[in-house]
């Protein structure tokens, strides 16, 4: 059986059917995305985060973005995100994309704690599932990186855009998500990033289901 997740959500969201519960039931093995959970794996990612996501001693966030760039990403960092340009100018562009929407699902009551792949888990634990995972975090911060090391900010500046009208965005990819529409997430998440950059498509889907087959 394949679940596709929705990684934050609010704590009212009633998503869990009958059909979804006699699954869990019945299936021994479950597998995620990835762990990011066991102590191993914090450490992994804590390691990551450090190696990977911050820049060099000198450089800024706003240096590497350009200056029309930076000032357009310190108006959605601090007017609707809620966090200082001055914290994330330490901060890799891929980081400080990933810090400014985690902030953001936040403010709108989207947590993490509640989000699908969370409360799977803890249910398989509960029937005492072998957990298995397609990939590392440490892969998935991988991918992101070589979009910044190939200067590919297309993903930065669909974000800033995406920002002035986040609530609404994240609106229809979760009601989409509720209903099972699989060819609206398809058309909004995969079809909308192959148009703003086929490098970062080829990154986060084409490579990683590869990897996961």
């Amino acid at each position: 059986y394949l679940f596709g997740t929705f990684h934050a959500l609010p704590s009212d969201l009633q998503w869990k059917s009958d059909y979804f519960k006699s699954v869990m039931e019945r299936t021994d093995v479950t597998y995620f995305e990835a762990d990011t959970t066991s102590a191993t794996a914090l450490l992994e990612l804590q390691r990551g985060m450090q190696q990977y996501g911050l820049n060099p001693p000198g450089v800024t966030l706003s240096s590497l973005l350009g200056e029309q760039r930076a000032i357009e990403f310190k108006k959605v960092a601090e007017e609707i995100a809620g966090v200082p340009m001055a914290q994330l100018e330490p901060l890799r562009p891929w980081l400080a994309m990933i810090t400014i929407s985690m902030a953001t699902f936040q403010k709108l009551g989207l947590q993490p704690s509640f989000g699908a792949d969370m409360v799977i888990e803890q249910r398989a634990q509960q029937e005492g599932d072998e957990l298995k995972y397609l990939e590392s975090g440490l892969s998935q911060i991988k991918a992101m990186v070589s979009l910044d090391d190939m200067g590919d900010f297309a993903m930065i500046d669909e974000t800033i855009d995406q920002m002035n009208n986040f609530e609404e965005e994240v609106n229809a990819m979760l009601s989409a998500w509720s209903k099972g529409d699989e060819q609206l997430m398809y058309e909004s998440i995969v079809v909308g990033l192959k148009e703003v950059s086929e490098d970062a498509y080829k990154a986060l889907f084409v490579n990683r289901n590869a990897n996961w087959v």
